[in-house]
């Protein structure tokens, strides 16, 4: 439990970093979020562990991660943040069993 407290406190202080922060210029590719979330998850490393998309219609995307390196999944979500605007909407993080490995549900929402 605790453990899933200090998970919780990164992530907290990471989300109003990168909102302070603030887009860095938006998607200038123009790709759609699934494009850009599949790609961006197969340059970062991730791709094995995205296991699920699925478009939500209000301009956002519900994807899982299975059995993803929690200190990637971070800074994953940052890039994604401050070079295309997507924010993290809403998420669910559990331990995978495996210290560092997490699996996570996740709202991602173009900015």
């Amino acid at each position: 439990m605790t453990t899933k407290q200090g998970d919780l406190a990164f992530i907290q202080g990471v989300a109003s970093q990168l909102a302070a922060a603030g887009p860095s210029g938006g998607n200038a590719t123009g790709e759609s979020l699934v494009v850009l979330i599949d790609s961006s998850a197969r340059e970062s490393g991730l791709g094995k562990s995205l296991s699920n998309s699925q478009p939500t219609g209000d301009k956002g995307l519900r994807i899982r991660l299975d059995r993803v390196a929690f200190d990637a999944m971070v800074a994953w979500l940052a890039r994604l943040s401050q070079q295309h605007g997507v924010r993290v909407e809403s998420a669910e993080i559990e331990s995978a069993g495996e210290t560092g490995l997490v699996n996570a549900g996740l709202v991602l929402k173009a900015g």
